[in-house]
């Protein structure tokens, strides 16, 4: 090799040399900021308020449903012959077990509210016979049948082992000639003060009483 071209390689070494100072001098000095870490997302825990599980409703197998009182939409007047089976009537004019005859109108009222006495059997047609008078024997032998097996069915213990007491209206000679075939009985609670009823709350059936 010629002496001019080993002049240019020293040239180029020198190039090189220098090319790798400045290289140098600006790693010192601009030194490589060190790798950031991936960013984590931040996990937030929310504490969802506790849902409150519904509180069962606890039934006593030993309670009795409430009975539903026989409705009656307002306090109303009634003649006997409109009574029906499950009126409860309050004393307003009604004296049971006395010698008061049986008013031409009595008051029924819901059994919910304070009554003496309820009826447990109604039958406008209780005697189909279209004769005469069959005399107070025969009408007594036939209150005292329909009432008696009524009671039973109604109150849910034979009248005997009650401690409810029950009255009839029947006909007498002069209704029956005016067409009366009619049998109603009514139950009430008697007490030494007040022999014709006490004031009672609630129906008398299915009471066992």
């Amino acid at each position: 090799m010629g002496e001019a071209g080993r002049s240019f390689l020293s040239f180029l070494s020198l190039c090189a040399a220098v090319v790798g100072v400045v290289i140098a001098w600006l790693a010192w000095q601009h030194p490589k900021a060190p790798a950031s870490p991936r960013p984590v997302p931040a996990v937030v825990s929310v504490a969802s308020p506790r849902t409150a599980s519904p509180v069962p409703t606890v039934v006593s197998s030993s309670a009795a449903p409430a009975r539903t009182p026989r409705p009656t939409p307002t306090i109303r007047e009634l003649l006997y012959s409109q009574l029906q089976v499950g009126d409860c009537l309050a004393a307003t004019n009604l004296h049971l077990n006395t010698s008061n005859p049986w008013p031409y109108l009595v008051q029924a009222v819901p059994c919910s509210q304070g009554h003496i006495a309820e009826v447990f059997f109604a039958d406008n047609k209780y005697w189909s016979t279209g004769g005469p008078y069959p005399g107070d024997s025969a009408i007594k032998k036939g209150y005292y049948t329909g009432c008696g097996n009524a009671f039973a069915s109604y109150v849910g213990i034979p009248f005997l082992l009650s401690d409810l007491r029950w009255t009839a209206i029947m006909p007498g000679a002069s209704s029956w000639s005016g067409g009366d075939r009619s049998l109603h009985c009514v139950a009430y609670f008697p007490t030494t003060d007040k022999p014709g009823g006490a004031v009672v709350y609630g129906s008398f059936k299915g009471t066992n009483r």
